[in-house]
This record gives C-alpha cells, structure tokens and sequence, in this order.
C-alpha cells in the first residue's frame, strides 16, 4: 500500500463510526447520479448513454482491493487486484471503456497480443511479407505497474490530445462532445475510493486494475507520450545523460539470441529459430520431492508449448527430455510422460491407414496446431543498416527510456531483451538469417531451481491432473514450435518434466498418442498413417478457430457446472455430500426463475491433495457486505430524469 505512492488513506473503521463507509459510498453515489442527471437534462449525452452509466442503488458496491501472490517470482511478491464490477462510476467506465478503445484502434491500427501464440502467426505473416532481415533484431520490455503510475492530469490531457486528434469533424462521438467525455473521465478518476482491511482509501494515482477504462487510459497515454520522445530523440538523449544518470528500464539480454517470457528467440545467420525458454527457478538444477504440491504447468501444457514454441526438430527433442526430467525430479515415471505424448500425437498427428501408426514429425504437429490462430501483425524494431552497431542502439534505448521514467514517480519501464532471439510471454521467437523460428519459452521462477520445505502448500497442477497438464503442454508446442526439431525437443522437454514427477515414460506416450489421434486422424481405406508435425500443427490451428467462432455464439443451455470449491480436510462423503444437497436446494428456491443461475448446479469433489492451496492464505478476502453496500434508507432512491 506504501510503496507505489498510488493510495491515499483516510479513515478506519472503528466503533464510534460504524457508518463511515456506507456515508462515503452514498456521497460518491450521490455525485454520480447529480453528474449524470446535469448531462442528460443538458442534453450533453442521450437516454441510451444515460442508462448504461447510470447506478442501481440496490447493487451497488463499493470498491475493495485485495492481493494475490505472484509465487512465480522471487520473494513472491503480491500483486494488487481491485474489485469494481459492481462500483458506483464502474458503468460510466464499461461505456467509456468500450467507446475509446474501439476508437483507439480504429485510429492507431496498434497491435495487441492476449496471447502469446497470436505472436508467432504475426511473425511467420510478418517473414512471409519479406520483411524479416537477417539483419533484424527483435526487442522486449516490461512497464511494470503503469496501471498505478500515471498521473491522473497526465492521462486528461493525453485524452483531450488524442480526441482532438481524431475527431476532426465535428469533434463529437455518439453525440457527446470531448468536453463531456472529459467530465465523465474525471469524474471516475476523482472517485475511485475503495476499502481494504477494513480502512478506507483512495487511488490518487493510475486507475482500477479490474476498471475497463483503465486499459484504454494506459494506450492513448503511451501513445502520445511516445511520439513526444520520437520527435525530441537527440535532445532527450543529452538530457537524459546529464540529469537522469541512473536507467530504470532494464535490459537483460541483447544479441542474436534472446528470450521473452518463456520463448527464446535467435537469429543463426538469418534463419529464425524458436523455442522454449528455461529460466532456472534457483542455481541447483533438481526441484526436491517437497515440491509434490508446487503448482507447475501440467504436462500436456507443456508438450503442447514444445511444438508452438520449438521451430526446429531439434530444439522439440530437447524440450521433451527437459519435460522427462522434470518429471522424474517430481517423482514420476517415465511411462507418465510417454504417455502424455502419445495422446498429444494422437490429438495432432494420428491419420488411420491400413492400422499402421508412424510417429509425426514435429512440423505435421505444429502445422495441425497453428491452423487454430489467427493472424495478427506485430511491430518488430529492425536496424537502420546492417552494420549498425547493437550497443549503439542499447545506449539509445537506455538514454531515451531512462528520461521517459522520469515522468513516473517509481519506475514503470524495463527492456527486458533486443536481439535476433527474444521471448513473448510463453514462446520463443527467433530471427535466423531472415527465416523466422519460433518455439516453447520456459521462465522459471526464482534464481535457483531448488524450492525450500517451505513451499509445501503450494500445488502442483502435473499432480492434480497430469492428463490435462500434459495435454495442454504438447498442444502449446505444437502451436509454438515452427520447426519439427524444436518440436521433438519440446517433446523432450514435457517427457523430462514428468519423469522429474515421477511420471512413466508410458504417461507421456499415452498423452503424445492421444492429441495425435484427436488432432490427425483421418479416416481413409482404413489405413493408418501417422501425420506429419505441419499438418498436425494446421490441424490444431483450425480446431482453435472453430473454438473462437463458437465462442461468440450464443451458448445454450447448461444443464449442469461444476465448480470445485474448497472445504475442511475434515470433512468425510457424507458431510459433503450433506452440503452439497443443502447449497443446491437454496439455489434452486431462490433463483428457479433465473433463466442463467437456474440452470447452475454445484457439486463438490473429494480431493487427496490439500483444498487450501498456499494461495489461498495470501489473498485478502472481501471485507463484510454491510461495509460495501448504501445505507438501506438510500437503496430505494428513483432515478430522476
């Protein structure tokens, strides 16, 4: 709460002020709702805009913040997560929110990635264009806490700048002017007051992180505050050496081979390789028995990252025997691995001819598997000439963003790599002489792969569902990996890891199998043939399509979900399944007439492994309901038009 400087105390909760918070709620209600009615009487904004801004009294809630560990970084630090969904500004913010960045993406055509296999299909669109040199580098950098950091009078006038910009017309939207987009924004900014242990504060710097507007803040800020530092570059370089000594975005790698998050990306003489990144999680390389509810990635995760990330054979190969001896460090055999991969080959390789199987080529897999992604375009940094010096532009990056921290109060902006191999997120991308390789980026968590007793709650999802952690890993590498030998590598790499868990080789064979006979089975003369990794890869590329339309159709009715709850470790079947009757019974007297939560069904399922996961001890949990909501004499207010 004290180290970003972002939150503003302002009272606790105490005895003699039972009401504080609910009287503080009413207030910014209240000025919402006054703010709103002076529009629409003014006809600044219309019937339609004011009832999707406008409050219900009855669900109205203020914000609270609570915090979730990041265990997959040293110290494991927390990171903080506000609740708005149900916050008095929170429908000027879904309505502002959507309004501008649709508009930030019409106007500045910028590219946005929500996930890192979107990376590769821009970067095998951006090769096929011709665009990739092999003299071209590729970068990365972290902001870090930007959402927290930008001054709220900053992001006004980064707003006004951009609408002016693009609306040269008759500068309106929807029929509301720039001026009254801006009240409505400072509105929400001068009111974003939340709870947290039972104190009440407010943000006085960034925005909500769960507010939809915050996003499209952060966009339109960086994007002008970006060609500022483009136009003055020579003299913010000089500045910056002189009065900004000390850089605050830090670049860690810089060469031909690079990674970015657990991709790692190089550039061999102009041919692009990728594959999986491993950062080790300390300096001893084995993970000790205690780590049996660590939670890792699953392994069918993880061989599905070997062949969208591994570009090469090769690379694939290593990636599974990195995979295998994970697994054995945690325990497992080597037939748990064998048989994840198996099932990952019969999901994205298996075709039925004459019942003859042969194993896929790690290119069949990845083609089956890229045919599921869309293509997305991806600004990537290329050198001004192919002898331009790397540590030139280094110290141009460094001076330039060491000035541009200056405008946060704490730094925001770290490169973490420039170079012809770098990592996005999970994948790998690399340059090779102008062919782009891409492949399984693999991060890990600490300095030191070995975790200390400590660490014991933590769970470990290989250990939950090893099925579905191998499944998941070898379709990510059959959409990473670009080549078949970073696909068998990655291959190897998932077969390591559940042999490290003490998994069989008959694991990863059996889940190898399976995704190859879900992802490259094609009935022809009953004659089998296993597929190649490409058109195992292209299938799964398709399959992913098909689960984005299906996606934005409308979905039908659910007859029963499952959610997995935490209970007591205490608790026999028969209390279970006491409470589990008991909970569904009031859901079905209270909401039978819900055409959503009526179709909604709880079960809760036995579990050997600890139901209180480390996790769950970390988060702070929502203060009581009476300290979020409007006194009951507020709740039946009329809006008034």
């Amino acid at each position: 709460m004290t180290q970003t400087n972002c939150y503003s105390f302002l009272f606790k909760r105490s005895r003699s002020y039972l009401h504080a918070s609910q009287n503080r709620l009413a207030n910014i209600v209240e000025r919402v709702e006054t703010t709103l009615n002076n529009l629409f009487h003014s006809k600044s904004i219309t019937e339609t805009q004011y009832n999707l801004m406008k409050i219900n009294r009855t669900s109205v809630r203020m914000n609270y913040l609570y915090f979730v560990s990041q265990t997959h970084k040293e110290g494991i630090p927390v990171q903080p997560n506000m609740i708005c969904n149900d916050g008095p500004t929170e429908g000027i913010c879904r309505f502002l929110g959507c309004l501008l960045g649709l508009l930030f993406n019409d106007s500045t055509h910028c590219k946005k990635f929500h996930k890192a296999v979107n990376v590769i299909h821009e970067m095998e669109f951006y090769q096929k264009n011709g665009q990739l040199q092999p003299t071209t580098l590729f970068a990365t950098f972290n902001i870090d806490n930007l959402c927290l950091m930008f001054s709220h009078e900053q992001v006004i006038i980064a707003l006004e700048r951009f609408l002016n910009h693009c609306l040269l017309s008759d500068y309106h939207i929807q029929g509301m002017t720039i001026d009254t987009i801006l009240q409505l924004v400072r509105l929400v900014l001068d009111n974003q007051y939340f709870v947290y242990n039972y104190k009440f504060y407010k943000q006085t710097q960034g925005g909500a992180s769960g507010s939809l507007l915050t996003i499209p803040f952060v966009h339109i800020y960086l994007f002008y505050w970006q060609h500022d530092l483009l136009n003055e570059l020579r003299s913010i370089l000089t500045m910056a050496n002189t009065q900004f000594p000390q850089p605050i975005w830090n670049i860690t790698e810089i060469g031909s081979t690079i990674h970015f998050r657990d991709i790692k990306i190089s550039n061999h003489n102009g041919v692009l390789q990728t594959n999986v990144y491993h950062e080790c999680m300390y300096h001893e390389p084995v993970l000790p028995p205690s780590l049996d509810l660590l939670q890792l990635p699953i392994q069918r995760k993880s061989i599905f990252k070997a062949i969208r990330y591994c570009s090469t054979e090769y690379s694939f190969k290593n990636e599974l025997i990195h995979i295998g001896i994970i697994l054995n460090i945690h325990g497992f055999s080597d037939e748990t691995f064998t048989q994840g991969h198996e099932e990952v080959i019969e999901d994205f390789g298996v075709i039925i001819r004459n019942e003859i199987a042969f194993v896929p080529t790690s290119d069949t897999m990845r083609r089956y598997l890229s045919a599921y992604d869309k293509y997305h375009q991806i600004k990537v940094t290329q050198p001004r000439g192919p002898q331009q010096d790397i540590n030139h532009i280094l110290n141009e990056l460094r001076s330039i963003l060491t000035m541009a921290n200056t405008q946060f109060p704490q730094p925001t902006l770290n490169i973490t790599e420039i170079g012809s191999t770098i990592h996005f997120r999970d994948i790998k991308i690399s340059n090779q002489n102008g062919v782009l390789q891409t492949s399984v980026y693999h991060e890990c968590m600490y300095h030191e792969p070995v975790l200390p007793p400590s660490l014991d709650l933590l769970q470990l999802p290989i250990q939950r569902n090893v099925w579905s952690w191998l499944r998941k890993s070898i379709l990510k590498a059959i959409r990473y990996c670009s080549t078949e030998y970073s696909f068998k590598n990655e291959l190897i790499h998932i077969s390591i890891i559940l042999r490290i868990h003490d998994f069989s080789d008959e694991t990863f064979t059996q889940g190898h199998e399976e995704v190859i006979e879900d992802f490259g089975v094609t009935i022809r003369d009953e004659i089998a043939c296993v597929p190649t990794y490409d058109t195992m890869r292209r299938h799964l590329f398709a399959y992913d399509k098909y689960r984005q339309i299906k996606a934005t159709q409308p979905p039908g009715p659910q007859q029963e979900i499952i959610l997995q709850l935490p209970y007591p470790s205490n608790w026999d079947k028969t209390v279970i399944d006491n409470f589990e009757q008991e909970i569904n019974h009031i859901l079905k007297e209270n909401f039978e007439n819900h055409s959503q939560i009526k179709q909604l069904k709880i079960r809760i399922l036995q579990t050997q492994e600890n139901p209180f996961p480390i996790v769950h001890f970390l988060i702070k949990k929502r203060p009581d309901v009476n300290y979020l909501t409007l006194p009951d004499e507020t709740k039946p207010k009329p809006y008034m038009y």
